[in-house]
């Protein structure tokens, strides 16, 4: 016998948490971990981080805009 699982709708994904932390992303209905970034996945990843820093720094400083710490 065949088992078959429900597809995720775009709403069910947003609002699912297993509070186990893990990342997922939505394929096709069903929910795949997201793999650790490493190699040049991690680099890029990375460097768009710093990227976005260094911009909103940029723009904190001409409108004095505070800019919120993570988690905060």
């Amino acid at each position: 016998m065949a088992v078959t699982t429900q597809k995720l709708t775009c709403a069910d994904y947003l609002a699912y948490d297993d509070g186990s932390g893990t990342r997922y992303e939505l394929v096709d209905g069903d929910l795949v971990p997201m793999e650790i970034e490493t190699g040049l996945h991690g680099a890029i990843a990375e460097f768009l981080t710093e990227q976005f820093k260094a911009a909103a720094q940029q723009a904190n400083q001409r409108t004095g805009l505070p800019i919120p710490s993570k988690g905060k």
